[in-house]
């Protein structure tokens, strides 16, 4: 059988410090197809644009700052592989990390996005793993591959027909960009995927006590929006309703369940979960607060035609 040809799809705003390992791993990848690079160098003040250039074979598009959503979506149509990829500059691919989420893709009947693993660095320090427990019950490689509707786009890949079907990215959107596609591709009939085997390794810049909770503010912001745009979304419509004075009454019983829930799902594998729930629970009424403010700017951005269909 014929091995499709992949793109590999990097945004990249300021990101010198760790583009490039990023690429290095890319060019590094055991795969027997073409795999085309392209980095979109979304506005950056440094050096991120000659570093990209100095890679041979990279494909490097220069834009001003539009935003994650457009400059994936300029990298997907400046670009020819059957199936595309994406990651971001601040993660470090697995050796096998193309060749295993084309080989899940491949084995779907209707494929739609299959999603991969996400991991901490070893140095990673306190604040990163607490935002890491939040999520690796459904992220991390020990989870269970399987059916899943969402996906994101720092390890995820899809067929080029399957992406301009759906429409790309919407540029609305600063955040939750992916999950909005994924819940898009899976109406339209698609099987979306997560694939434990294909791993990057995470570098995110969430290392101090401020940028941790201003991204899981971001993160109730986000969420709130692509939730309302693809109601009903069971489970998540009754926790999340278009109304902020609800949202505010939700918010402490929420955060709680939230929280609970990670310390369940996370203690076994990772017993220091249970004294970092205060951190966790702190995080999650911080989000739940986002989601106030993500209602209000939902209908800013999408009163009138944002549901989707």
């Amino acid at each position: 059988m014929r091995t499709p040809s992949v793109t590999v799809i990097i945004p990249a705003l300021n990101g010198e410090q760790t583009l490039g390992p990023c690429l290095r791993a890319v060019l590094e990848q055991r795969y027997g197809g073409r795999i085309e690079t392209v980095v979109i160098n979304d506005g950056s003040t440094d050096a991120t644009s000659s570093l990209a250039k100095s890679f041979p074979g990279v494909v490097v598009l220069d834009q001003q700052n539009r935003g994650r959503s457009a400059a994936r979506n300029r990298g997907a149509a400046e670009s020819s592989g059957e199936i595309i990829a994406f990651t971001d500059a601040d993660c470090l691919p697995r050796k096998e990390w193309v060749e295993k989420l084309v080989a899940r893709l491949l084995m779907l009947e209707k494929g739609g996005i299959v999603g991969g693993a996400m991991v901490l660095p070893k140095n990673a320090n306190l604040w990163q793993r607490i935002d890491h427990q939040a999520w690796a019950h459904s992220t991390g490689p020990e989870a269970p591959a399987g059916p899943s509707l969402l996906a994101s786009t720092a390890n995820m890949c899809m067929f080029r027909n399957v992406f301009k079907e759906a429409g790309g990215f919407d540029e609305r959107f600063s955040g939750s960009e992916d999950s909005d596609l994924a819940l898009r591709v899976h109406r339209a009939g698609h099987r979306n995927y997560f694939e434990p085997a294909a791993v990057v390794e995470h570098h995110h810049p969430r290392t101090t006590f401020r940028a941790f909770f201003r991204q899981r503010y971001n993160y109730g912001k986000w969420t709130i929006q692509t939730v309302l745009r693809h109601r009903p979304l069971t489970p998540y419509s009754w926790m999340f309703p278009n109304n902020r004075a609800l949202l505010a009454l939700f918010w402490p019983g929420y955060a709680l369940l939230a929280t609970g829930f990670t310390v369940l799902r996370a203690w076994r594998s990772d017993v220091s979960v249970l004294w970092l729930s205060p951190l966790h629970l702190m995080g999650r009424l911080v989000e739940y607060l986002g989601t106030v403010a993500g209602c209000a700017e939902y209908q800013r951005k999408f009163a009138g035609n944002g549901r989707a269909q």
